[in-house]
């Protein structure tokens, strides 16, 4: 419940609400569920009837969040710095067991969980970046590990293209430009990193070898003699940067615009055209339609778009994707593309076209 007051876990804030940001949070949160990006979602936002001080009275208001779960990085650094390792290990057992099951028995699950959480927030780096996203407070307890979207403050969407944008009054600096949030992710990590090493190993120095030793193509380690034996890993699969950068432009790269007649599909705006009528997709509609597209009176199987788009390599439940064809085939008909045709056969989809429009 964000608003509902203080916690234990407060620092000098009043834990209040006002009604303006929560109704901002519940907004903005949804647009990025319908955008296919990871996120929070908001319940409701109720008024509390008490008055908010900031600069100037407001209304109260609690939101009612919700998520896979609400464990942050920060919430690692918490029992790192009391140095509760039993606690460290008990959150980790959970969070692998919550989020990543699939490490539960790996050797060492404790490297395996730090490589996880980072694809998770590769790719929800990746989601922010392509739409013009700015989240203005990316510190890390606004770095969840199940790599949702969370706490949407100084928020928004670019209007035009501007790598400086920053949207915090009190970020003068740009700490959390839009430019820089691939490199604020990457600070983050480094601090799960770091908070996990004891879990790796008893010795710090072994810990750092053990990491080098599983994977030296995915994590690289670089101590810096610091008060408190502080380290700094540079933690990414050779730089967690670069590997931004590089899955922004496959992104960019990976479809192109596909024009029938007076059909189209714009893969950057995501959206389906006839005779200037309309219809938004969401990203997985916009990969499976191309792919459809591209294969006109093709079969193909539900496997192969369920490893390309999905990344799946073994059977497994289809109704998330026979749900996406479902709603290609509305949109389809809802801008009079009825020459165009999705049909299920022998658990392989095929689009015929009956003419050209």
């Amino acid at each position: 419940y964000k608003g509902s007051g203080r916690t234990p876990y407060s620092r000098g804030g009043d834990g209040k609400a006002a009604l303006g940001p929560m109704l901002r949070e519940y907004l903005i949160s949804e647009a990025m569920y319908h955008l296919d990006i990871p996120t929070t979602r908001s319940l409701a936002v109720v008024e509390t009837g008490e008055k908010v001080y900031r600069e100037v009275p407001l209304k109260g208001s609690i939101l009612t969040r919700v998520a896979s779960s609400h464990i942050r990085i920060g919430t690692f650094q918490f029992l790192a710095a009391h140095k509760d390792y039993d606690g460290m290990q008990a959150l980790l057992d959970f969070s692998i067991k919550r989020h990543f099951s699939n490490i539960k028995f790996s050797k060492n699950a404790a490297i395996e969980f730090i490589q996880a959480v980072m694809q998770k927030q590769i790719k929800l780096i990746v989601d922010w970046m392509r739409v013009g996203f700015i989240h203005g407070v990316m510190n890390t307890d606004n770095s969840t590990i199940s790599g949702e979207t969370i706490d949407y403050g100084p928020c928004a969407f670019m209007d035009s293209y501007d790598a400086k944008t920053v949207f915090s009054s009190i970020d003068t600096q740009g700490r959390y430009s839009f430019a820089n949030q691939p490199s604020i992710i990457h600070w983050n990590l480094v601090r799960l990193a770091e908070c996990l090493l004891p879990l790796i190993d008893e010795n710090e120095k072994k810990s750092i070898f053990l990491i080098n030793k599983e994977d030296k193509k995915d994590i690289l380690l670089e101590k810096q003699i610091k008060p408190k034996s502080i380290i700094n890993i540079p933690l990414s699969i050779s730089n967690v940067i670069q590997i931004i950068e590089g899955l922004i432009r496959d992104e960019a790269n990976k479809m192109n615009d596909i024009i029938i007649g007076n059909f189209s599909l714009d893969v950057v705006g995501r959206k389906i055209s006839l005779n200037k009528i309309n219809e938004k997709l969401t990203e997985k509609e916009t990969e499976i339609l191309w792919k459809l597209l591209n294969k006109i009176d093709h079969r193909i199987p539900q496997k192969e778009f369920l490893k390309e788009i999905w990344g799946y390599d073994e059977n497994i439940e289809t109704r998330t994707l026979e749900t996406h064809i479902y709603r290609i085939r509305k949109k389809l008909n809802s801008i009079g593309a009825k020459d165009y045709k999705i049909n299920n056969i022998d658990n392989s989809y095929i689009l015929s076209l009956k003419k050209l429009n």
